[in-house]
């Protein structure tokens, strides 16, 4: 976790925080110019991938079983969004290791 970046603007802090929102980490990824709002977009899409298989997965065992996964999406994209929102990156376990391999940027 990172300190609070002065720095950023509004609109990147508004940014990171839809990273976090379902699919809307589209817009971070493409309307995000810096790497705070790389970071989340990336971070975000990996986590609502990660959690739409699981809860897909989970569901098929049990219903119940799928509500879980679906609660544990919800407080881990909460967790990201205040992160974002306070203008500091939380690279969170597995998938922030995930989210460093993909680029959209096309640098090799």
């Amino acid at each position: 976790m990172t300190k609070p970046d002065a720095t950023l603007s509004t609109t990147d802090k508004l940014l990171g925080v839809l990273g976090y929102i379902s699919f809307f980490c589209i817009l971070t990824l493409v309307l995000g110019k810096n790497k705070f709002t790389q970071f989340h977009g990336k971070q975000g899409l990996v986590i609502t991938l990660v959690f739409f298989i699981l809860s897909g997965a989970a569901t098929f065992i049990s219903y119940n079983l799928g509500k879980v996964v679906g609660f544990l999406y919800f407080v881990i994209a909460i967790i990201g969004i205040v992160h974002a929102a306070q203008g500091k990156t939380l690279r969170f376990p597995f998938v922030g290791d995930m989210a460093d391999k993909l680029d959209f940027e096309g640098k090799q």
